[in-house]
C-alpha cells in the first residue's frame, strides 16, 4: 500500500485494477490515503490536515513515511521552482498533517521531526544573498553561464541584485526591460 499510497491519483488507474492486482485490503488503504482531485488543491491539503487523526493505523503510518520522503527530498534535491520560503511552508503543512498521525510509531514520529530541523537549516543556506550592483555584475561575469552573454543594465546601479547560487538567477525590485 506505501507503494501504492497516489496510484489513484497520479495515474489512470481506478479502484477496481488495484483491488484485482492487489486485494482489498491494500486497496483500501490506497483508497484511505487517495486525495479527491476534483477539489482545489488547498482544499485538498486542509482536509489532508483536518482528517489525518481519522485514518487507520496502517494509513497513518504510510502518510508518516511520505511525509518523511517529502521532506527528505526537500532537503536533499528540492524542486528548482520552490523558493526557500515555499519550501518553509510545505514543511509547516507537514508538520500539520503529521500532528494528526501522532502517537502511531515514535521511531518515525522522531526521523520526521530531525528531518524538519534539517531542513530549516538547509533553507537557511539557499537564501538569495543581497548584493551591489558591482558585486553581482563581477560574479555574473566571473561564474555566470560561459555559453551566453550575461547582461546587467548599468542605468540602474542604485538597484540591489539578489543572486541565487549555481543557477545565476538574478532579480531586483525594479527593472523596466
Amino acid at each position: 500500500a506505501a507503494l501504492l499510497h497516489d496510484t489513484i491519483e497520479d495515474t489512470a488507474t481506478n479502484s477496481k485494477e488495484l483491488e484485482r492486482e492487489f486485494g482489498k485490503e491494500i486497496t483500501s488503504i490506497v483508497l484511505e490515503l487517495t486525495d479527491d482531485k476534483s477539489l482545489p488543491k488547498a482544499e485538498r491539503k486542509r482536509l489532508q490536515v483536518e482528517n489525518a487523526a481519522k485514518k487507520s493505523t496502517n494509513a497513518k503510518l504510510i502518510k508518516l513515511g511520505d511525509k518523511i520522503s517529502n521532506i527528505g527530498c526537500l532537503i536533499d534535491l528540492p524542486p528548482r521552482h520552490w523558493p526557500a520560503a515555499r519550501q518553509r511552508k510545505y514543511v509547516a503543512w507537514a508538520r500539520e498533517v503529521v500532528a494528526g498521525v501522532r502517537g502511531t510509531q515514535a521511531a518515525l514520529e522522531s526521523r520526521f521531526d530531525q528531518l524538519c530541523i534539517e531542513a530549516e537549516k538547509a533553507f537557511q543556506t539557499r537564501e538569495p544573498k543581497e548584493l551591489t550592483y558591482a558585486q553581482a555584475l563581477e560574479i555574473a561575469r566571473k561564474e555566470g553561464p560561459k555559453d551566453k552573454e550575461v547582461k546587467l543594465h548599468d542605468e540602474y546601479p542604485g538597484h540591489r541584485i539578489y543572486f541565487d547560487g549555481p543557477e545565476y538567477c538574478w532579480c531586483a525590485s525594479y527593472w523596466p526591460w
